[in-house]
């Protein structure tokens, strides 16, 4: 008697069990899908509110054409913001030198999407409550300075904030 040999048929349903069964293997061995945060600096917490503190309404005191009476309210303000988020600058100073050490390519390795939030985390929170203290300050340079004076100030200050890629990335050399 002939031996048979066993030839198994690829037929349709095979073909979509194998192919699903590959896709689902492809999903799992893909890291999480993480939405990158960004480390900035204190003097480069925009935040939503793209309106200026009072410490840079009062250097950019020249190019407003401010009067002498309005830049003596505007130190004043400028002082008192200094004083009221003294702690949160130098906690938001620590904080963001705590995640530059935590994500430093000295390591070896590359940081996860886990240790980029969690360096992040603090960053992120301190330079909302500076935004928050900017937002609350912002009445009372307005009552210093003129509608035009106001949109030129918050101009300025979207001009100084925006994030910029250096030369040679925007060209496409890096």
């Amino acid at each position: 008697m002939a031996r048979r040999r066993f030839r198994p048929v690829l037929g349709p349903g095979l073909i979509i069990a194998l192919a699903l069964s590959v896709f689902l293997v492809w999903r799992r061995m893909q890291p999480p899908q993480v939405a990158r945060p960004v480390i900035v600096q204190h003097e480069g917490a925009i935040a939503a509110t793209g309106v200026p503190d009072p410490p840079f309404v009062l250097a950019q005191a020249e190019a407003l054409k401010l009067a002498a009476e309005q830049r003596t309210e505007v130190k004043r303000l400028a002082e008192a913001y200094q004083k009221q988020t003294a702690s949160q600058r130098k906690a938001l100073d620590q904080a963001e030198q705590a995640a530059r050490g935590k994500l430093s390519p000295a390591s070896g390795k590359a940081p996860s999407p886990t240790d980029i939030q969690d360096a992040s985390r603090g960053v992120a929170e301190l330079s909302a409550l500076l935004a928050e203290a900017r937002v609350a300050a912002w009445p009372g340079l307005c009552e210093v300075l003129t509608a035009e004076q106001q949109e030129q100030a918050k101009q300025a200050w979207a001009e100084a904030h925006t994030l910029r890629l250096p030369k040679e990335k925007r060209e496409g050399g890096g």
